[in-house]
């Protein structure tokens, strides 16, 4: 089990990543505390490591806020205020609400200088207990973290050591309920046309969520412009969401954006719309606009089996 840098005291939230020394029962080891400047890299977010108290909400930069020792922009990056030797401020809890805010499992709402920070709708956080750190991803994003290999190791995370970068990663579990390649964070379809986003994040809307933008319409986790293109959030998106996006980017279903952020979708007439057969298959509809053309990037086209016919079969 990991232990402050007494060497016997189990790891808790309370423990503070840098302490008067490095024997301490209550913060972290000596090779372990992060210095001013070290940072951990959280899928592409950046969490980094400030000497000092973190700044009053009045002088926090423009579109950041505050939250205890944290100071975040509102996109996953986090600057963690360590505090000083004397006075050690933040703590492992504060570190695992910096990784969860990069992660998605945590969302921010910002005003005035003042960060309010949730757990996402149905997302769980990442806790300490008995001795050890557990790391949790999104549903919408595998995970990976970068940093120091002996403050990781200070979390039970790896049994790298060193001042070296280790990397340790928690990847989204499959089930009979989820596909069996989970569709990436930023992953693009292109239909008709028309754009398809896949977001690693609640709906707008949602419980924790941002507030649905000016001009949109949420439908289930479809965020539609109205005009064919659309985000599908990831931590609730289901293929069901998929099929509803891709119609609304052929035309077979329209979509009428509220003026209190929901989207009012209909079958335009004489279409049917995208399901899924019985062996498990996309039936995607063409509509009567164009030609059906899907592209993507990322591994939409593949994770949905859209990337091509695969094994073998007869005509």
């Amino acid at each position: 089990a990991a232990t402050a840098g007494d060497g016997t005291t189990a790891l808790t939230g309370a423990i503070t990543l840098i302490a008067t020394n490095g024997t301490t029962a209550t913060g972290l080891a000596s090779n372990a505390q992060p210095a001013d400047g070290d940072t951990l890299t959280v899928n592409g977010k950046t969490i980094t490591f400030r000497s000092g108290s973190a700044p009053a909400s009045s002088a926090v930069a423009s579109g950041s806020g505050v939250s205890g020792n944290l100071v975040t922009d509102g996109n996953g990056n986090t600057t963690v205020y360590l505090g000083t030797a004397g006075t050690p401020a933040a703590t492992v809890s504060d570190l695992l609400t910096a990784v969860d805010l990069a992660s998605g499992v945590k969302t921010v709402s910002i005003s005035a200088g003042a960060a309010t920070i949730a757990t996402s709708f149905n997302q769980t956080a990442s806790s300490v207990g008995g001795g050890a750190v557990t790391l949790k991803s999104s549903t919408g994003a595998d995970l990976s973290v970068t940093g120091k290999a002996d403050l990781l190791k200070s979390l039970g995370l790896t049994t790298s050591v060193g001042g070296g970068n280790a990397t340790v990663s928690v990847n989204r579990t499959t089930s009979a309920a989820s596909l069996g390649a989970t569709i990436a964070d930023g992953s693009t379809l292109n239909v008709d046309g028309h754009v398809i986003t896949f977001k690693n994040a609640p709906i707008p809307g949602s419980t924790g969520a941002p507030s649905v933008p000016s001009g949109y319409g949420a439908s289930g986790n479809v965020l539609t412009d109205g005009a064919g293109n659309s985000t599908v959030y990831l931590q609730g998106g289901t293929i069901n969401d998929v099929l509803k996006a891709i119609d609304l980017a052929t035309g077979v279903q329209t979509a009428t954006v509220n003026a209190n952020g929901t989207a009012t979708l209909a079958t335009a007439t004489g279409q049917t719309n995208s399901s899924i057969n019985a062996s498990g298959q996309l039936k995607l509809s063409t509509g009567v606009n164009a030609d059906l053309s899907v592209t993507g990037t990322g591994n939409a086209l593949n994770a949905l089996g859209l990337a091509g016919n695969t094994g073998t079969a007869t005509a």
